[in-house]
């Protein structure tokens, strides 16, 4: 449920601010930049609330105080959030969602996933694993043949062939799936090795936030001095040299020598490649208005 509400978040976030400002203006590159930032400074302060409470209270306190949290926003959100911003894209209409697409393709994941966690749980041997895996690959598949027959699919198989689209979404999945990685085992190692309280271990973590505010102001000075696709080098080689050194700590109570600029470098890779990859692939002339940036192309 946590990654239907990520996924259809972060989506109509970018849609909102891109319809929000100016095409190509420098106040759509900073409201996105920040969007970026949410990143690293959402963990801190949600790891923050949650040490807090793990701490002096329970750590389930950490659980039902964000689902509170997020009941209320929801709330405050269909009140203050416009329901349509700018006028309507020529041609588009919600008679035209693909809905059929869109059962295939959430269905085959979530069946997948199920499938492919569980295991891991009560072994390969129990017939329903394998069977809601077999049946969640072929809804992927059915997914992947009806984009190719709808007028209007979610995700058209013309993309992938895309010049550049590959390319960059691989990147980026490996980029923030290591992100990921070095998030989670970070955190473990504090907790384990250097046997610190919840607090103390979210405290070490603190330059994520102070590398994505440095990250963010850069990338809103030079957005549009600097070609896109140098940018996006710069983030993967941050994923790279962040996931690096956490690779070679050792089981000493260095933190300065490791976590520090581990944690300090592997910032920049999310913040930037989040704000700079949807100009590495520029939209059709007819929906410029809803691209996200103002980029340098060579």
């Amino acid at each position: 449920m946590t990654g239907i509400g990520n996924g259809a978040l972060v989506p109509n976030s970018f849609a909102l601010l891109a319809r929000a400002f100016p095409p190509f203006s420098v106040k759509k590159n900073i409201a996105f930049a920040f969007l970026g930032f949410c990143a690293p400074s959402g963990y801190i302060f949600g790891g923050l609330i949650g040490a807090a409470f793990a701490e002096k209270v329970t750590w389930r306190w950490g659980f039902w105080f964000w689902a509170i949290g997020c009941l209320v926003l929801g709330v405050v959100t269909y009140f203050i959030v416009p329901h349509s911003v700018g006028s309507p894209l020529p041609g588009l209409c919600i008679k035209q969602f693909d809905y059929i697409g869109t059962v295939l393709g959430v269905s085959g994941l979530i069946l997948f996933s199920f499938a492919w966690n569980q295991a891991s749980v009560v072994g390969w041997e129990e017939p329903y694993v394998y069977a809601l895996l077999i049946v969640g690959i072929f809804l992927i598949i059915a997914f992947a043949f009806s984009q190719s027959r709808v007028q209007d699919p979610v995700l058209p198989n013309t993309l992938w062939t895309r010049k550049g689209f590959s390319p960059v979404v691989t990147a980026m999945s490996f980029g923030w799936m290591s992100f990921g990685i070095f998030l989670y085992y970070t955190t473990i190692y504090i907790l384990t090795v250097h046997k610190a309280q919840p607090l103390t271990a979210i405290a070490q973590m603190v330059p994520l936030v102070i590398g994505g505010l440095f990250a963010t102001a850069s990338v809103c000075i030079f957005i549009a001095k600097v070609p896109a696709q140098y940018i996006f080098g710069v983030s993967m080689f941050s994923f790279l040299v962040g996931n690096l050194l956490m690779s070679f700590v050792a089981f000493s109570p260095v933190y300065w020598a490791f976590i520090f600029p581990a944690c300090l470098l592997v910032v920049s890779g999310p913040d930037l490649s989040f704000f700079d990859s949807p100009g590495l692939l520029p939209p059709p002339p007819s929906f410029q208005s809803v691209h996200p940036l103002q980029l340098k192309f060579p």
